[in-house]
């Protein structure tokens, strides 16, 4: 074989895919299983749903009856009205008392408007909650992807050197014997210190990824699955699965938008406890007393007493304070009815910028893959005409630089389809574990 030929098939085989991923290595359905209990973000949310749980209570208990129970105990001195400096001895004596009231509201609209808001805001917690727990799937695919994409990244910039590092030995061999030149043998030089400065820079970046999806997934991240360049037949989405259908999927199940939907009906709920200033509030009223004074007969001196019957609170006049709440209430109602309709038209656009993720995203992938193995060719062609002694080594380098960049493209376009096509189901409401494991899969 000639040194020649030598160059040319170690050229070819370093730039062959690597397949192989490390036993060790972290999978996307792991990192998401453990993000469940490790995302900060996610717990949050799972804290502020179960404190929105107790909303509904709350709310309900200004409704219930109200039972409270009081007591005193003193010394009182009575005063005469002589000269204290007299001498005269001041009267004492003790008084000691017992309360048991009870309090039941039988007609109270600002009370029963205030319920109803807090059962809304019970409501908007659970559609935050779900919002948060479909919000989970991409923010993990996103980390998890910047990690392959900066592996991918520095796997390509490993090959390419290992084969300029082999054009480099080879060129500098052969302007020893006289069959090279010392062009090629600098560019071949300069090109493998292009290589290793970018390999230092892909190094530190794949490292603030993997300690990014750590800080998601709460383990140590080593390694992940190695990525495949290979394509499924079509876009990973059935046929009648087309950008009307998932628009209306949003419109029906996106948590987000449910979550908007749940603030206007507090708002209102709120209009209405705001209006209740203006009316009557009636309550059945109880109250049991024993009193006990020993500056009083025998016959006086413990007592006690109860009292049942109806209490009625008429407003009359606040200020002006009550018809100015309702205004504000009125405001904070088309506030909440504009953002409903923004949020609407936001997931709208985000499922459609999703949808053709997917569906330009698998096109361009596709091409992407053909333009792989046409730089393949290319390559084998430069190699053969390097042989033959028609091409220089600066036209393997560059046909290296053009097969290096043409797979780069072709994985990031295929992270970016599969990305899609989480967004697409969580900004829907629809993403769930099974989905995820059809990106594994495609991954």
């Amino acid at each position: 074989m000639s040194m020649r030929t030598w160059i040319a098939l170690l050229a070819t085989l370093a730039l062959q895919p690597a397949l192989a991923a490390e036993p060790s290595a972290l999978s996307l359905l792991d990192a998401y299983d453990n993000a469940l209990y490790s995302d900060p973000s996610f717990q949050t949310a799972t804290f502020d749903y179960q404190a929105t749980q107790q909303e509904k209570d709350i709310g309900l208990a200004g409704l219930l009856p109200q039972v409270s129970a009081g007591g005193r105990y003193g010394s009182t001195q009575q005063l005469n009205g002589q000269d204290l400096d007299s001498g005269t001895q001041n009267q004492r004596y003790t008084t000691s008392g017992l309360t048991l009231s009870a309090r039941q509201v039988l007609y109270n609209k600002a009370k029963a408007a205030y319920y109803a808001q807090s059962k809304a805001r019970s409501k908007v917690g659970e559609s935050l909650y779900d919002d948060a727990f479909q919000e989970l799937f991409p923010r993990v695919v996103e980390a998890y992807f910047e990690v392959a994409r900066q592996e991918n990244e520095l796997s390509l910039s490993l090959q390419q050197k290992i084969a300029i590092e082999g054009l480099v030995k080879q060129t500098r061999r052969l302007f020893e014997v006289g069959d090279g030149t010392i062009t090629d043998t600098e560019e071949a030089q300069a090109r493998l210190d292009l290589v290793t400065a970018q390999e230092i820079e892909a190094r530190a970046r794949l490292q603030a990824a993997k300690h990014a999806l750590a800080g998601r997934t709460g383990v140590p991240v080593e390694a992940i699955m190695a990525m495949h360049e290979t394509l499924p037949q079509s876009p990973p989405l059935l046929a009648e699965q087309d950008l009307p259908f998932w628009q209306q999927q949003a419109r029906e199940a996106a948590p987000r938008l449910d979550a908007r939907r749940g603030s206007v009906t507090v708002a209102e709920a709120e209009l209405k406890s705001q209006r209740a200033g203006h009316y009557p509030q009636l309550a059945l009223v109880g109250e049991l007393n024993n009193s006990d004074q020993d500056n009083l007969a025998t016959d006086y001196r413990h007592q006690s007493s109860y009292y049942v019957g109806v209490s009625l609170d008429v407003p009359l006049y606040s200020g002006g304070g009550v018809n100015a709440s309702v205004r504000k209430s009125q405001y904070a109602l088309s506030s909440a009815q504009a953002q409903f309709d923004d949020e609407a038209r936001q997931i709208s656009e985000d499922i459609e910028r999703g949808y053709l993720g997917v569906v330009s995203g698998f096109a361009r992938s596709k091409a992407l893959l053909t333009a792989v193995h046409s730089n393949e060719r290319a390559l084998r062609s430069a190699e053969k005409g390097y042989q033959a002694g028609e091409r220089s080594t600066v036209d393997i380098l560059n046909a290296q630089q053009t097969l290096f960049m043409a797979r780069r493209d072709l994985l990031n376009s295929k992270l970016l389809m599969l990305q899609s096509l989480v967004s697409l189901h969580a900004r829907s409401g629809l993403m769930h574990r099974g989905i995820l494991q059809q990106v594994q899969e495609l991954f």
